[in-house]
């Protein structure tokens, strides 16, 4: 924990108050009262709250923490950076890194030859092992999102030469996509005019969509920052270009509202994944705007998504966190 930098001591926090993300999805807003490795003391409404470690997002563990932590040397920044860097917090990871590499080149210098690339192979290894076992389980979704996360923000890694293969599994063991086997289905009846003309409108838009997961793909399993985002456009177009379509034939053909919708949920999540590793390229970068411009391009796709809120608000507490004063 961040306050074990200090060595475990429990300290007084500022008066403003702070929003805590709890693990279960929940907030709360209050005035921190102190903040321990093992949890934080919150004031609600004038009642204290006590909310374990454990039960509280890593992301608000960290706000509390940077209000209590004083003025720190180079090695402190480095130990800030570590804790961020294996709880997923990337970009204040590299923010703190910076910070150390300002107040000691030389202590950072040797940190990053000989602890940085172990520990950026131990998160990316454990997000892997954790991909796979969601596979295992049948979580297709959240394998994937782990993969793509190890391919965008540690794709320097040799375990994400291991998540290239492994996207490909992902791929290829999503079955509950049975848009992607329309030309494996049989001919309709001679008789089945109707089936016949659903098949027709909806196989070109079905073929923009099976474009769309397979430039996604390509961008994840690329190395270059610049051909990833390339894929990644291309992606969005064409998920985009297919729900326009399918807006246009469910107007026309409302008793074809099953199979359209069943495209379009597909599209979209090919078009969110499209603009959320465009957003996780330019965060780890800490280019901000660009990044919530993805995010926003995202949530025009879909407004409801919990993954696009979660993606935007990390960006703009990181971009927030910015902009206020105190050595952090």
């Amino acid at each position: 924990m961040i306050l074990a930098v200090l060595g475990l001591v429990a300290a007084v926090a500022r008066a403003d108050e702070i929003e805590v993300t709890l693990q279960n999805g929940s907030t709360l807003k209050g005035e921190v009262v102190e903040v321990t490795e093992k949890g934080i003391r919150l004031k609600v409404k004038g009642e204290e709250l006590y909310l374990e470690a454990k039960h509280v997002e890593p992301i608000s563990m960290y706000n509390a923490a940077m209000r209590v932590l004083p003025n720190v040397d180079a090695q402190t920044h480095i130990e800030v950076a570590l804790w961020c860097f294996e709880n997923g917090l990337f970009t204040r990871s590299h923010h703190h890194y910076k910070r150390a590499l300002l107040l000691d080149p030389k202590r950072v210098e040797s940190f990053e030859k000989q602890e940085l690339p172990k520990l950026q192979e131990k998160i990316a290894g454990t997000m892997l092992a954790n991909a796979r076992r969601a596979l295992e389980h049948g979580d297709v979704r959240h394998a994937e999102r782990l993969t793509a996360s190890i391919l965008t923000e540690l794709n320097e890694t040799k375990t994400a030469d291991e998540a290239r293969k492994f996207i490909l599994e992902i791929y290829h063991s999503d079955k509950d996509q049975s848009w992607r086997n329309v030309s494996d289905k049989p001919e309709p009846a001679p008789d089945a005019a109707d089936e016949r003309a659903r098949a027709k409108a909806l196989a070109p838009i079905e073929n923009r969509v099976r474009q769309a997961r397979e430039h996604n793909l390509r961008g994840l399993r690329t190395k270059g920052t610049s051909k990833k985002k390339k894929s990644f456009s291309i992606a969005a177009k064409r998920a985009e270009s297919a729900l326009r379509s399918l807006d246009k034939l469910a107007a026309k053909h409302p008793d074809w509202k099953k199979q359209i919708d069943d495209l379009r949920k597909v599209a979209q999540q090919e078009g969110v994944d499209a603009y959320l590793n465009t957003a996780s390229l330019y965060l780890i970068r800490r280019s901000f705007p660009r990044a919530i411009d993805a995010v926003q391009r995202a949530q025009a796709i879909d407004p409801e998504s919990e993954e696009i809120k979660r993606m935007r608000l990390r960006i703009e507490q990181d971009s927030q966190r910015r902009t206020q004063p105190g050595w952090y």
